[in-house]
């Protein structure tokens, strides 16, 4: 399946459905999104995943119930420098 690169833009993902984006390339980005499970706070996890051609990384920075913390500026600075994009979810986070 060939995926059309220019729905991928700066800050999100746009596209025509039917045309550009369907049920099977929606399933394959929420797929690239979770496949990188690290365990955040520890750079060299992140490391790990150094220009891999991934296109963004979805944190829930707000989570409590495990008690870890979310270095937001280090998962910054590493999406920066593999020009992804950092989608956070931190509706309750006191950053």
């Amino acid at each position: 399946m060939k995926i059309n690169k220019e729905i991928f833009r700066e800050y999100d993902i746009r596209g025509i459905y039917g045309t550009d984006i369907d049920e099977n390339i929606s399933y394959l980005i929420g797929k690239a999104f979770a496949s990188i499970i690290i365990e955040l706070g520890k750079k060299e996890k992140l490391n790990e995943y150094n220009e891999k051609d991934y296109s963004a990384l979805l944190v829930n920075i707000h989570e409590t119930s495990t008690g870890v913390y979310y270095n937001i500026n280090m998962l910054s600075e590493f999406c920066k420098n593999n020009k992804m994009m950092l989608i956070v979810d931190a509706i309750s986070s006191f950053l």
